[in-house]
């Protein structure tokens, strides 16, 4: 094998792009024929760029996935992928690679464009055929192959993308493509080395989602995709030559109906189709929008015959649903469902519609249990470790992963990803192997945390509870309650796999021993005491039950019964007011459609979560315009909620070797049922439950070698597989069981 990185200046004028243009050099395109005297048996391409790729083999796609090969720090680490093309190749064959700035050169939040490098762009490609005698043959990058433009002349994941039809895109990959004006492609830097292999589900396109047209106003027509999302529109259009299609994404309307852009920030959000005389199904390549709706400009001479959206998220087997009798509280499931496609494109971002869309830790460890219920996460989590293990600085995890220079290192509740992440991979999944990879990280996380203390506290919490409502909690303390909850997932981690841990086992004593003196008062409350800090310090063992419920139950009276906590306390609150008893208490706040509220958000038309309890309110209007996305999962970290304690759905070790079931009924009536399952990687477990007219009834069907703990009480009668019994048996498959 003699595989070249190769490259092609589409740009004369590359070296005057500046780092703060909206757009960078135009696509590459690169192209190679060869002919074969038989069929392989095989055909596999190892593939890779600087920059996104997308290939094609006689005029079709090599693969559905989109914007390989994803996003990492490509000075330690280049991800490459393999695609099986066998029944693409012909006796006369011609592969294509359209090459754009992705996350390599593109635009990346606030910082501009060519972080990782500068243009040119590069390819690196090799086909391996595998015949019938056992022999092979590649087809290699090298200086072979041609390169030149095509369609795509801007590309950009923030500007969007300019699609000239007058220029051949797919086409490129056909056998007769005529290209004796394209340059030979020049033998780039040798990146090779950092080349790695990491599996995972692709990128690729999912929902069609239908658009209704809202207005329109001489050649501008707006439309309503009827859902938030992360994805592209597909229009099909034709028109005369020259003539142009402009496409603008918005997640809301304004109050005159036109589309709502200033919380994209700088964020330009616009495709550009230019038509070329024939039609055209038209779906952008090297880019994608967070909006539920569209602004379509026609020029003269252009006719849009049809519109749809498409939305894209990694290809994760989803594993989990829950739906309730309450058509609110449904919703708002919902909602958390499309946070979740809506980000996880890549890799775990906060949004994906403004000059953002970054891989924030501190969204991304709330919400990863939630997402672990919803969906298989294995291999998607492990990308954003490995990512996590080339950018942290020893122990000092890195807010924003990848880390390009965006915000800090060490922050609390932050860094805590370290070890929030692992353990919650290891006790839904039980994969020691993998787990034991993150073991060196998570050992110097904890070391720095034990250095970095004053009288075993921590004095910043630098971005405090962030968007709460009108209650910050002190930075110490609530520093200190995060890290005492990381040290007892540690401990708990380590005694699982059998590593010692008997230093953080004594530092944690310390904790709690430092966190009662310096932060609870002479009446057993918490100074400075917020609905956070209470549930996240009886999680982390620092309250008991007594203070936690007393102290919950002020909390929320003065807040009539609304939930004001932000990202760092909100995954916590649901399930620690049920398993302080107060669960008729759970079942309003989920139910409540009045601000601050998941329902309120609903009511004003929300479909999916909001980064803000006030992203919008009714008679003040849109939030922060400066930080004000539609669609952010982390106030949708209670997704967890409804698995662990509406369905009553957890693990009783780790893997789910074994699970206990224990539901959380809803005796207050704001809820007469739910019912949902979760497919854990030993089976299966459904649950529903509902109220009758002298009780509750619920059915529960498992995989047959789960075994099941059932945890209920004032049980009334037990039926199994069809029987009558007097006790459980954990290894039934269906039992139905009658209680009060």
């Amino acid at each position: 094998m003699n595989t070249k990185w190769i490259g092609y200046i589409s740009d004369k004028n590359y070296k005057n792009i500046n780092q703060f243009d909206s757009f960078g050099a135009v696509a590459q395109y690169y192209r190679k024929t060869f002919e074969l005297k038989e069929k392989p048996l095989k055909a596999s391409l190892k593939i890779s760029s600087l920059g996104i790729f997308k290939a094609y083999i006689n005029g079709q796609s090599v693969s559905e996935e989109l914007f390989a090969p994803g996003w990492t720090n490509y000075n330690k680490r280049i991800f490459y992928r393999e695609y099986d093309v066998t029944k693409l190749l012909n006796d006369k064959n011609a592969i294509a690679v359209c090459v754009g700035d992705g996350w390599y050169a593109g635009y990346i939040s606030i910082k501009g464009r060519q972080l990782y490098g500068n243009y040119p762009l590069s390819l690196y490609a090799s086909l391996t055929l595998t015949f019938k005698d056992g022999s092979t043959l590649t087809v290699d990058t090298n200086e072979s192959w041609k390169a030149g433009e095509g369609a795509i002349r801007q590309n950009d994941f923030l500007g969007g993308e300019v699609f000239d039809d007058r220029l051949p895109h797919v086409e490129i990959s056909n056998v007769d493509f005529d290209d004796s004006t394209w340059q030979n492609a020049f033998i780039a830097e040798d990146k090779s080395a950092l080349l790695d292999y990491c599996d995972y589900e692709p990128i690729v396109m999912h929902e069609n989602l239908k658009a209704t047209l809202v207005s329109k106003q001489n050649n501008q027509y707006i439309y309503d995709l009827g859902q938030n999302f992360a994805g592209l529109v597909s229009i099909v259009a034709e028109g005369e030559s020259g003539s142009e299609i402009v496409i603008r994404h918005g997640e809301m309307l304004d109050e005159d109906g036109s589309l709502y852009t200033e919380n994209l920030r700088t964020a330009k959000a616009t495709d550009r189709l230019i038509l070329s005389g024939r039609e055209i199904e038209y779906i952008p390549t090297m880019t994608y929008h967070g909006f539920r709706y569209i602004e379509i400009t026609v020029g003269e001479g252009a006719k849009v015959k049809s519109v749809c959206g498409r939305a894209i998220y990694n290809d994760l087997k989803t594993t989990g649903d829950v739906t309730t009798s309450n058509q609110l509280v449904n919703k708002i499931i919902s909602c958390v469902k499309w946070g979740m496609k809506s980000n996880f494109v890549d890799l775990p971002t906060d949004c994906p519609q403004r000059n953002e869309r970054l891989g924030w830790s501190g969204d991304t460890q709330v919400f990863s249990r939630s997402a672990m219920y919803f969906a298989d996460c294995r291999k998607f989590y492990n990308k954003y470790l490995i990512n996590l293990d080339d950018d942290r600085i020893g122990g000092s995890i890195p807010d924003v992963i990848p880390h390009f220079g965006v915000a800090g290192f060490d922050h609390a509740f932050w860094r805590d990803v370290a070890i929030v992440l692992p353990f919650n991979l290891y006790e839904m999944y039980g994969d020691a192997q993998q787990v034991k990879k993150y073991l060196p990280f998570i050992k110097d996380y904890l070391d720095l945390q034990m250095q970095t203390a004053v009288d075993y506290t921590w004095e910043k919490s630098n971005y405090n509870d962030w968007l709460n409502i009108d209650e910050n909690s002190p930075e110490d303390s609530l520093a200190t309650c995060g890290n005492a909850f990381c040290f007892t997932l540690a401990i708990k981690l380590f005694t699982w796999l059998g590593e010692d841990c008997e230093k953080y086992k004594e530092f944690l004593d310390n904790i709690k021993r430092s966190f009662v003196a310096h932060f609870i008062a002479d009446d057993g409350s918490i100074k400075g005491g917020t609905q956070t800090l209470y549930a996240l310090s009886y999680r982390a063992n620092l309250i008991s039950a007594q203070q936690a419920k007393k102290g919950l139950e002020i909390c929320f009276a003065k807040r009539n019964d609304h939930i004001h906590s932000g990202f760092c306390g909100i995954r916590f609150i649901l399930p620690v007011l049920c398993d302080l008893g107060l669960v008729d208490l759970a079942y309003k706040l989920v139910t409540n459609d009045t601000f601050p509220s998941w329902g309120y958000s609903v009511v004003n038309g929300a479909t999916t979560i909001w980064e803000r309890w006030d992203s919008y309110v009714e008679g003040k209007g849109f939030g922060d315009k400066s930080m004000n996305s539609f669609n952010h999962y982390s106030l949708g970290s209670c997704g967890e909620w409804f698995f662990e304690y509406v369905l009553g759905i957890k693990p009783k070790n780790v893997g789910f070797d074994g699970v206990i079931i224990k539901p959380f009924v809803d005796r207050s009536g704001k809820i007469d049922g739910a019912s949902g399952s979760f497919e854990s990687i030993n089976g299966k477990i459904c649950v529903e439950w509902k109220k009758c007219s002298d009780g509750f009834y619920c059915k529960i069907e498992k995989a047959e070698q789960l075994k099941a703990d059932f945890v209920f009480e004032n049980v009334q009668k037990i039926v199994q597989d069809g029987v009558t019994v007097d006790r459980f048996d954990a290894n039934k498959k269906v039992t139905e069981i009658y209680f009060k």
